[in-house]
């Protein structure tokens, strides 16, 4: 039909009216005829998806059918015009009695047509939607989450040779220096303590990052579409949403374990760890404000030279500025909720 209408659309001759026009009513009734005993009936809801993948399949050549017939009408406008611009020629009007018949024929099997092939259309659109849905987004939503979790394993089954457990001893000063690192210009990163701890960290981070679009996909985008499609006028409309809802809790599901186990790892790799580290710290930081107190007391003793004062008074002054660091350090680990106020 495409071919008729295209001939129809260009300068085609008033001589060749007669055997298009009559070439468009024969093909509209035709596919009309096809297209009523193809779609005329129910499909079993055990075969719906069956049904939707044959629909996906033939979408094409039905859209391109359809674009067709939304041509038939202003094809018909254009021969209308050029009859008339014959008639103001001088053509008799006998000589196109004929072809104003078989444009007033193809004008009506063309309405009629359009109205069946809308109805197919709704049915097309509303098998490649759910396909759509349920296949090309749930099914890519469904392999990014498994993808995730199996690198969330991975780096869980390599952080048990990182030493989490067994902490080693760190003096004071040390230990600044490593949190001092482990201090962002903006937030506080994992502590590490070693190369592996930071391949870990960075692993971590990087699979965090890939959560949030993911729950915006599963969350936001995904849902909103499930609801759409909700609003659709078609048979088994209830069908094909329960399994959509179906399918949704599964995923969401996966996710929420996802979800999860990446908890368990932050409390793993950098919750532990700075446990670990601030328990050391307030450990060395209390020996070395009681060397603060000792050296304090040292210069209240008689006697002594102004060299040795100044030796006392230098010590004391490095002190000092480790526990300032310190106290810096753990003021941010508690604006960061790594600490409790108590």
């Amino acid at each position: 039909m495409s071919t008729v209408v295209s001939n129809l659309k260009e300068e085609v001759c008033f001589d060749n009216l007669n055997v298009e026009l009559t070439t468009l009513k024969k093909k509209l009734g035709e596919i009309s005829g096809t297209l009523l005993n193809v779609f005329e009936h129910d499909v079993l809801v055990s075969q719906m998806l069956e049904y939707f993948d044959w629909l996906q399949e033939g979408k094409s050549e039905f859209y391109a059918l359809y674009r067709s017939l939304i041509e038939v009408e202003p094809s018909l406008l254009r021969v209308v015009d050029l009859i008339e611009q014959e008639l103001n020629e001088g053509m008799e009007e006998s000589n196109v009695a004929r072809i104003f018949d078989l444009i007033e024929d193809c004008t009506y099997a063309s309405a009629d047509f359009k109205l069946q092939a809308l109805s197919v259309k709704n049915l097309f659109d509303t098998a490649i939607e759910f396909n759509e849905i349920f296949k090309d987004h749930m099914n890519a939503l469904d392999t990014e989450i498994e993808h995730n979790l199996q690198r969330c394993f991975e780096i869980q089954q390599r952080k048990f040779s990182s030493p989490v457990r067994h902490t080693p001893s760190f003096t004071l000063d040390q230990l600044v220096t490593i949190l001092s690192s482990s201090s962002g210009k903006d937030e506080l990163k994992a502590p590490n303590l070693s190369t592996l701890d930071k391949e870990l960290y960075d692993s971590y981070v990087e699979l965090k990052s890939s959560i949030d679009p993911i729950e915006r996909s599963l969350k936001d985008i995904l849902l909103l579409r499930i609801k759409d499609f909700e609003c659709r006028d078609v048979v088994n409309i209830n069908y094909l949403c329960g399994l959509l809802e179906k399918k949704y809790m599964e995923i969401l599901e996966k996710y929420e374990f996802l979800a999860n186990e990446l908890d368990d790892l932050k409390i793993e790799l950098i919750d532990k760890r700075w446990n670990a580290l601030f328990t050391n710290l307030n450990t060395e930081l209390s020996c070395m404000l009681n060397d603060t107190d000792r050296l304090a007391l040292k210069l209240e003793t008689l006697g002594l030279s102004n060299r040795t004062k100044q030796k006392i008074i230098e010590q004391l002054g490095t002190k000092s500025k480790t526990i300032d660091k310190t106290f810096n350090i753990i003021y941010r680990a508690l604006e960061a909720s790594l600490l409790s106020n108590g």
